[in-house]
């Protein structure tokens, strides 16, 4: 016998053995009946011709409930969870249901619907408020850096329904099922009771009461508790199965694919389509501020990056470069001012985007390949697993995230940002968790990538090599409210030896503030 397996019995005999010294003690067999009795009633109504239609009745009724709480109770609290306005208009109804007793609830539908609908109704109604809560707790629970990163990759409305808030949630949904269920078969099977429907559990256990056969009732009562026991088993094992692709402890961890010429891999890269239309001569941030809560970061600044230079902005932690790269992809809004991308002519358009976040940011339900061909409207796997391939993990593409090492995911979302061939690419500390060995191998992906591909660039990061290795301009951000305090243009020569000390000196500067 295992560990699990005693409790368990221990837990099943406990409750029989207080039970049939309870009705040792009491000694009257009308008020509480010994287990044997009722055992030997549940036999009784089991071989009845009754019974299968009985239980039939009252399954039905329970799963139509649930099935209409979740049909009702989920999308809306999922709208709940999106939009302010769904909060406020059903919340009152939500709580005012909630806190109705269900006996009301009851007497007032034996008057409006027939004893058959009574149980349905009024389960519906009490299991409702736990289902639509459920919804919007899980909902709101969804990462949401995972939120902006589909804001950022152009993930429309259905598309963030299908591949983010409905599995990052599905977990904590089929958890208040699993709670709403449980009230949904006590409150049928009262209300069956009270309405009196021609079949049902809840109409066995009433009759039994008139004639005081507490046997039956127990018998009844147990029977209930094996339905209901069985409903939430089913929904306990969807939800069990709903987490099965956020930890795959028992998958071998996927390999690396072995080093290839480089050559190959810059064949690859190569032959990845150019981009289409072509980038945005400029974006521009005009007299911009924003602030966090009442904490202002950006006070009217004004900065213009352009297509023919690869940006660096560095600047000290908390000094707002991912907000600043958030403001350029269009995943934040500013308090006023605009950012604004022009083509040569000088006319606004609004490019394609991809951005690589300081955390790969990958859905954990979705494999490698399916991460990366989900950055572009068609979906194609295809692309996606020779943008894999570009960046050495080929061998890759089926495995999950939970799988791979902080650097493996990290080019995963590399690989899925070249995949979506963005007008506008925004890297934001892309070497923060890849080991030091793999550092320059994946500096020099993303600096081949950036110049075989007219993108307008910009990255956000700490790591001088990288910037030196890749940008033509470096914008030293300090200050708060924010400003620049340096701009610094690569000469024909290449960057000088002591360019890292002098961006040092005015990050320094800048934790000085001065």
């Amino acid at each position: 016998m295992n560990r699990r397996a005693a409790p368990r019995l221990l837990g099943i005999l406990l409750p029989i053995l207080l039970w049939w010294g309870a009705a040792a003690v009491t000694g009257v067999g009308v008020a509480l009946p010994t287990p044997p009795v009722v055992a030997l009633a549940i036999l009784r109504e089991i071989v009845a011709p009754g019974f299968a239609v009985a239980v039939g009745a009252t399954v039905l009724r329970g799963v139509g409930a649930i099935l209409l709480a979740v049909a009702v109770g989920v999308p809306l609290g999922m709208a709940s969870a999106r939009s302010p306005f769904v909060y406020l208009l059903a919340r009152p109804t939500i709580l005012a249901v909630r806190a109705i007793p269900f006996i009301s609830v009851i007497l007032v539908a034996v008057i409006w619907f027939s004893s058959g609908t009574v149980p349905v109704f009024v389960a519906v109604l009490m299991a409702l408020p736990v289902v639509v809560d459920a919804a919007r707790t899980a909902v709101e629970g969804v990462d949401p850096q995972l939120e902006r990163m589909t804001l950022v990759h152009g993930f429309g409305p259905g598309a963030r329904l299908r591949h983010l808030w409905f599995p990052g949630s599905i977990h904590g949904v089929l958890g208040g099922v699993r709670s709403g269920a449980g009230i949904a078969w006590k409150v049928t099977v009262a209300a069956e009771v009270l309405s009196s429907p021609a079949v049902g559990i809840g109409a066995q256990m009433g009759e039994a009461r008139l004639y005081l056969e507490t046997e039956r009732v127990l018998a009844w009562t147990l029977v209930l508790i094996v339905v209901a026991g069985l409903s939430d088993l089913a929904v306990r094992v969807l939800q069990e199965r709903s987490v099965r692709y956020r930890s795959r402890s028992g998958a071998a961890p996927a390999r690396r694919e072995p080093e290839r010429e480089r050559g190959e891999a810059d064949a690859l890269l190569g032959g990845m389509a150019p981009v289409r239309p072509a980038p945005p001569a400029s974006l521009d941030i005009a007299d911009v501020s924003f602030a966090w809560e009442t904490q202002p970061l950006f006070d009217r600044l004004s900065l213009t990056f352009d297509r023919d230079r690869v940006t660096a902005v560095i600047g000290p932690s908390g000094v707002g470069k991912t907000t600043l790269l958030s403001l350029c992809a269009g995943a934040i809004v500013p308090d006023s001012g605009c950012v604004t991308a022009r083509n040569d002519d000088g006319a606004e358009v609004v490019p394609r985007v991809a951005m690589v976040f300081q955390e790969p940011r990958l859905l954990p339900w979705r494999t490698a390949a399916e991460n990366v061909a989900l950055a572009t409207p068609d979906h194609d796997r295809g692309a996606a697993t020779q943008a894999l391939l570009a960046v050495g993990l080929g061998a890759a593409a089926g495995a999950y995230p939970g799988e791979l090492s902080g650097g493996m995911q990290q080019r995963v979302a590399l690989a899925r940002a070249m995949h979506r061939r963005p007008q506008v690419l925004l890297v934001d500390e892309p070497l923060s968790g890849v080991d030091p060995r793999h550092r320059s191998e994946l500096t020099g992906e993303l600096k081949r990538y950036i110049r075989r591909h007219d993108a307008l660039t910009i990255v956000a990061s700490h790591d001088m090599d990288l910037v030196t290795a890749i940008a033509d301009r470096i914008v030293v951000l300090a200050g708060s409210p924010v400003r620049v305090a340096d701009d610094l243009a690569r000469p024909a020569a290449g960057w000088p030896a002591d360019t890292a000390d002098r961006v040092a000196q005015r990050v320094a500067d800048a934790r000085g503030g001065r």
